[in-house]
């Protein structure tokens, strides 16, 4: 009974290890490709408190240890906003992946460690190194084991956001609509003996690769990690700058509760001006959409106009101006539009 608690205790350790790691990687590719959602709500942390779920981080391994009962655990998954990538389907096709990718990286790490531990192992017979070699060993089947389940295209898992991005629009939809029944064929397949059978011999080729890195010299056991290391730089390392600015923003506004506090004084500030503006720019629209505006306006209006712009070639991104909605209000190229509308040229010009 005491071995099985501690190889019970073993097993939650390693899982929690390799599944923090695993959803730190997911809030670290969707915080470098745009997203803060994670960030701001204090998940892109390596601490497994934050990616703990009591119910299927600790219970439901429990449960399964005791009663062997096959269920599934989990941690407390990532929040993710795909609205906040430039790109939403590519951006959660990348920051799915992100978790898997982060799997083989850890057992390619593990297999360092372990090679390491089989070398000390025969200059020191020590209890302590043959716990710690069990323990990595373990450690390294979970990762192959969480980087293999992760990957099936089966909805809630990672695998099935990296298939979505590769589908067309319209069957996008199509895979929308059964995704909600993804959970329920998760735990069909399970107790159907589907994954057993699927990944139970690629768990045992997890292990000849191990026992063939150990049979090798220890240069050779290297490899893996950096081949890992170096795909992952290739497919993250180009969005490092996304996240190097935002971090740039932080530092200089502070928290991102004093960042927007600054961003709606702003706003505030430009709408102020512009209202100033407002009733002369409804009256000069009117004139134009009459067809009675003289071409030949006030100075003094112009010159009023001109002293609000930011710069006279800089345009906002909408082709109409309105000066009764809140997006011109609050638009700091509010005067600019206004006399690009109007087709007036700057004083300064006409001088």
């Amino acid at each position: 009974m005491n071995i099985d608690i501690i190889d019970t205790l073993m097993n939650m350790t390693a899982f929690i290890l390799a599944g923090s790691l695993h959803e730190w990687a997911h809030a670290f590719s969707a915080f470098i490709m745009g997203d803060r959602t994670a960030y701001d709500s204090g998940r892109m942390t390596l601490s497994p408190v934050a990616h703990v779920d009591l119910l299927g981080t600790v219970l439901f391994p429990l449960f399964r240890a005791f009663s062997g009962i096959p269920v599934i655990g989990w941690m407390k998954p990532v929040p993710v906003n795909p609205g906040n990538f430039r790109h939403q389907s590519k951006g959660m096709a990348l920051s799915a992946a992100a978790g898997p990718l982060s799997n083989l990286l850890q057992a390619s790490a593990a297999i360092i460690l372990i090679k390491l531990l089989y070398m000390a192992a025969r200059l020191f017979n020590s209890g302590l190194m043959g716990s710690l070699y069990e323990f990595f060993t373990l450690y390294y089947i979970i990762n192959i084991s969480l980087f293999l389940f992760n990957l099936l295209p089966i909805p809630p898992l990672d695998g099935s956001k990296i298939l979505r991005h590769g589908l067309s629009a319209e069957n996008r939809i199509r895979f929308d609509r059964i995704s909600r029944y993804g959970g329920i064929l998760l735990y069909l397949l399970l107790y159907a003996g589907f994954f057993r059978l699927i990944l139970s011999p690629m768990i045992g080729r997890a292990y000849s690769l191990l026992f063939l890195f150990l049979s090798m010299k220890f240069y050779f056991a290297i490899i893996p990690f950096l081949v890992m290391m170096l795909i992952t730089a290739i497919i993250y390392l180009p969005y490092l700058k996304n996240a190097a600015t935002y971090l740039r923003f932080r530092n200089r506004f502070g928290t991102a509760e004093q960042a927007r506090e600054i961003f709606e004084e702003q706003v505030g500030r430009t709408r102020s001006r512009n209202e100033s503006l407002r009733k002369t720019a409804v009256m000069l629209l009117e004139k134009k959409k009459a067809k009675e505006l003289n071409t030949l306006i006030d100075s003094k209006i112009v010159r009023r106009i001109e002293k609000e712009m930011t710069g006279f070639s800089r345009l906002c991104v909408n082709r109409t101006i309105d000066p009764e909605e809140d997006r011109c209000l609050e638009c700091t190229y509010f005067a600019n539009c206004l006399m690009r509308e109007l087709e007036l040229s700057p004083v300064s010009e006409k001088e």
